[in-house]
């Protein structure tokens, strides 16, 4: 199984590659752009300056360094976009080609078919925002032209196996593993991140300092003061973690998500799981997270080098939550699929 890991801090890219990454996926958000239109240029379902790459200068020079390692990169446009919207995502592609980057992590019916009909060679991702739950879906996006399913997060491992059955020769499996875990299902979510724009998420003018340089220099900091720090934001800023009372009731306020289960999903006893049955790729998450995602990749890494075909599930898991350690809280809503 290959690894796939973000980037969203340019400067880690080597290091990235170095622990283990066997592809990156990342955003693009122009710096100007979005001085100009705030979240509402976001095209990629992270709306943050931060959690993407600032500027097609910073996506060629990733291009070129995956390239010279062998590395995929791929870019992440797995919006839902209106006809403007539409528009600025195809421009998106067209610079993102002439960058050198020809693999992209979609979700849009209407994006899927325009790149379909306008661009050969490039190769199509389906993100889980696309919520793919029977083989049905899979054979419709397949026939789009779409190589490979990013399944998502809320089915069981056997829903997956089911489905991994009934899949076309040739399309590939992609599941997570680690990081965001949300009890919304992504693509059926009306909430709109973006509403948070300049004020959401990873925001300078909140904890200027402390933010600019724990994402800088995150593997320096201490997990505590990142968890702090993420919990913080997350916790004031993102809709997935809003506090509501229904109006009239008496049932009290009602939170869809914790910011602590929200951040730090864990599913790394199931890389044994997606081994037996044949998934090609397992998805680190966490672009719009301060975390080590170095230190995340050596840890799957490790992991997924006890799988030799004579290893049991049982003394798998056990070794894996040993080399975890105290990295995953090892609970239920912690777990990606914990259900079965």
């Amino acid at each position: 199984m290959k690894i796939a890991a973000p980037l969203n801090r340019f400067h880690e890219i080597e290091g990235l590659i170095k622990a283990g990454a066997d592809e990156l996926y990342c955003g693009l958000i122009d710096r100007t752009q979005w001085q100009a239109y705030a979240s509402s240029a976001c095209l990629n379902r992270r709306e943050n300056l931060f959690s993407n790459l600032n500027s097609q200068k910073e996506l060629k020079q990733a291009a070129r360094i995956t390239g010279e390692n062998g590395i995929p990169l791929i870019l992440a446009l797995n919006e839902f976009y209106n006809q403007d919207q539409l528009i600025s995502a195809l421009r998106q592609v067209e610079e993102a080609l002439s960058c050198g980057v020809d693999t992209f992590l979609v979700s849009d019916l209407g994006l899927i078919s325009a790149l379909r009909g306008k661009f050969k060679g490039i190769k199509l991702y389906l993100s889980s925002c696309a919520t793919v739950f029977n083989s049905q879906a899979i054979k419709l996006y397949a026939g789009l032209g779409v190589t490979r399913i990013v399944l998502h997060r809320h089915l069981s491992i056997k829903e997956i196996a089911s489905l991994k059955s009934l899949i076309p020769g040739g399309l590939a499996i992609e599941a997570f593993v680690l990081n965001e875990k949300c009890f919304n299902l992504d693509g059926f979510c009306s909430f709109q991140h973006g509403n948070t724009g300049n004020k959401g998420g990873l925001n300078f003018s909140q904890i200027p300092f402390l933010i600019w340089a724990a994402r800088k220099y995150v593997g320096f900091f201490p997990k505590n003061i990142l968890q702090f720090i993420n919990n913080y934001l997350v916790s004031k800023s993102h809709p997935c973690c809003y506090t509501f009372r229904e109006r009239g009731s008496s049932a009290g306020k009602i939170t869809f998500n914790t910011a602590d289960h929200f951040l730090y999903a864990c599913g790394l006893c199931n890389i044994y799981d997606f081994y037996k049955l044949g998934v090609s790729h397992i998805k680190i998450a966490g672009r719009s997270i301060l975390t080590d995602q170095i230190k995340n990749i050596r840890l799957v890494k490790e992991i997924t080098g006890l799988l030799d075909g004579q290893i049991q599930r049982e003394d798998f898991v056990k070794i894996a939550r040993n080399i975890a350690g105290s990295a995953k809280k090892c609970r239920p809503l912690h777990c990606f699929y914990s259900a079965g």
